[in-house]
Protein backbone atom coordinates (compact mmCIF):
# COMPACT_ATOMS: atom_id res chain seq x y z
CA UNK A 1 0.00 0.00 0.00
CA UNK A 2 1.14 3.46 -0.74
CA UNK A 3 0.81 6.11 2.02
CA UNK A 4 0.50 9.59 1.77
CA UNK A 5 1.17 12.37 4.18
CA UNK A 6 -1.19 15.84 4.24
CA UNK A 7 -0.39 18.51 6.83
CA UNK A 8 -3.69 20.55 8.04
CA UNK A 9 -2.78 23.65 8.77
CA UNK A 10 -4.49 25.05 11.76
CA UNK A 11 -3.86 28.57 10.88
CA UNK A 12 -5.29 28.20 7.51
CA UNK A 13 -7.83 25.69 7.29
CA UNK A 14 -9.30 26.27 11.41
CA UNK A 15 -9.08 23.59 14.18
CA UNK A 16 -9.02 19.72 12.89
CA UNK A 17 -12.88 18.38 12.68
CA UNK A 18 -12.49 14.73 13.37
CA UNK A 19 -13.88 12.30 11.03
CA UNK A 20 -14.12 14.36 7.61
CA UNK A 21 -11.52 11.72 5.86
CA UNK A 22 -11.35 13.98 2.98
CA UNK A 23 -8.27 16.30 1.61
CA UNK A 24 -7.63 19.52 -0.74
CA UNK A 25 -4.58 19.90 -2.68
CA UNK A 26 -3.56 21.57 -5.75
CA UNK A 27 -1.68 18.61 -6.57
CA UNK A 28 -2.64 15.51 -8.38
CA UNK A 29 -4.94 12.94 -6.74
CA UNK A 30 -5.79 10.66 -9.87
CA UNK A 31 -3.24 7.96 -8.31
CA UNK A 32 -4.52 8.06 -4.77
CA UNK A 33 -6.85 5.95 -4.76
CA UNK A 34 -6.76 2.61 -2.42
CA UNK A 35 -3.69 4.56 -0.80
CA UNK A 36 -3.70 5.59 2.95
CA UNK A 37 -3.85 9.68 4.08
CA UNK A 38 -2.20 10.43 7.04
CA UNK A 39 -3.22 13.70 8.22
CA UNK A 40 -1.06 15.76 10.88
CA UNK A 41 -1.71 18.88 12.64
CA UNK A 42 0.12 21.17 14.91
CA UNK A 43 -2.71 22.14 17.65
CA UNK A 44 -2.16 23.98 20.89
CA UNK A 45 -0.45 25.84 23.11
CA UNK A 46 2.42 24.69 23.04
CA UNK A 47 1.91 23.38 19.43
CA UNK A 48 2.44 19.87 18.60
CA UNK A 49 2.81 17.62 16.06
CA UNK A 50 -0.22 15.22 16.15
CA UNK A 51 -1.82 12.31 13.77
CA UNK A 52 -5.25 13.95 13.16
CA UNK A 53 -6.89 10.95 11.36
CA UNK A 54 -6.09 8.19 8.69
CA UNK A 55 -7.99 6.92 6.03
CA UNK A 56 -7.62 4.71 2.42
CA UNK A 57 -8.93 7.12 -0.16
CA UNK A 58 -12.46 5.84 -1.92
CA UNK A 59 -13.05 8.38 -4.49
CA UNK A 60 -11.23 11.75 -6.19
CA UNK A 61 -12.14 14.61 -8.00
CA UNK A 62 -12.30 18.24 -7.90
CA UNK A 63 -12.76 20.41 -5.23
CA UNK A 64 -16.08 21.91 -4.25
CA UNK A 65 -14.24 25.02 -2.90
CA UNK A 66 -12.06 25.72 -4.66
CA UNK A 67 -12.10 25.64 -8.61
CA UNK A 68 -8.26 25.20 -8.91
CA UNK A 69 -8.18 22.44 -5.99
CA UNK A 70 -8.32 18.40 -6.66
CA UNK A 71 -9.80 15.77 -3.10
CA UNK A 72 -9.35 12.86 -2.15
CA UNK A 73 -11.80 11.07 0.22
CA UNK A 74 -13.22 8.19 1.88
CA UNK A 75 -16.57 7.12 3.67
CA UNK A 76 -14.48 6.09 6.48
CA UNK A 77 -11.71 5.85 8.67
CA UNK A 78 -9.99 6.44 12.05
CA UNK A 79 -10.24 9.88 13.89
CA UNK A 80 -7.89 10.40 16.55
CA UNK A 81 -9.67 11.68 19.11
CA UNK A 82 -7.90 13.47 20.74
CA UNK A 83 -4.94 13.86 17.62
CA UNK A 84 -1.97 11.57 18.90
CA UNK A 85 1.07 13.55 19.37
CA UNK A 86 4.26 12.10 17.38
CA UNK A 87 6.87 14.70 17.35
CA UNK A 88 8.37 13.01 19.89
CA UNK A 89 8.63 9.77 18.42
CA UNK A 90 12.10 8.48 16.82
CA UNK A 91 11.04 8.28 13.09
CA UNK A 92 9.42 12.12 13.26
CA UNK A 93 12.76 14.01 12.38
CA UNK A 94 12.95 12.14 9.38
CA UNK A 95 9.23 12.32 8.15
CA UNK A 96 9.35 15.72 8.53
CA UNK A 97 12.58 16.45 6.91
CA UNK A 98 11.38 14.44 3.98
CA UNK A 99 7.99 16.21 3.85
CA UNK A 100 10.45 19.75 3.70
CA UNK A 101 9.63 20.44 7.24
CA UNK A 102 5.33 20.02 5.61
CA UNK A 103 5.96 22.87 3.16
CA UNK A 104 5.83 20.33 0.17
CA UNK A 105 1.69 19.85 0.27
CA UNK A 106 0.50 16.05 0.18
CA UNK A 107 3.88 14.08 -0.04
CA UNK A 108 4.17 10.21 -0.36
CA UNK A 109 5.72 8.70 2.35
CA UNK A 110 8.47 6.37 1.20
CA UNK A 111 10.60 5.73 4.20
CA UNK A 112 9.67 2.55 5.39
CA UNK A 113 10.91 3.43 8.91
CA UNK A 114 8.76 6.21 9.15
CA UNK A 115 4.98 4.09 7.99
CA UNK A 116 6.13 1.11 10.00
CA UNK A 117 5.68 3.82 12.95
CA UNK A 118 2.47 5.50 11.84
CA UNK A 119 0.92 1.65 11.38
CA UNK A 120 2.21 1.01 15.33
CA UNK A 121 0.31 4.47 16.32
CA UNK A 122 -2.61 3.35 14.28
CA UNK A 123 -2.65 -0.40 15.61
CA UNK A 124 -1.76 0.76 19.40
CA UNK A 125 -4.95 3.57 18.93
CA UNK A 126 -7.29 0.56 17.48
CA UNK A 127 -6.53 -1.96 20.22
CA UNK A 128 -7.18 0.72 23.19
CA UNK A 129 -10.77 0.88 21.88
CA UNK A 130 -10.72 3.27 18.83
CA UNK A 131 -12.42 1.95 16.07
CA UNK A 132 -12.35 2.90 12.41
CA UNK A 133 -15.55 4.72 11.20
CA UNK A 134 -18.23 5.47 8.84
Amino acid sequence: MRHYLQYHKVNERGSYRPGTFRIVTDKSVDSLPGARIWVITRPGLPPRYCICETFVVEQVGPATDDAKAHQAWATRGTPFEPPVPIDTEAWFKQMRDDAGNFGFGLQRITNVQVVIGLQQILARYEKKGAATRP
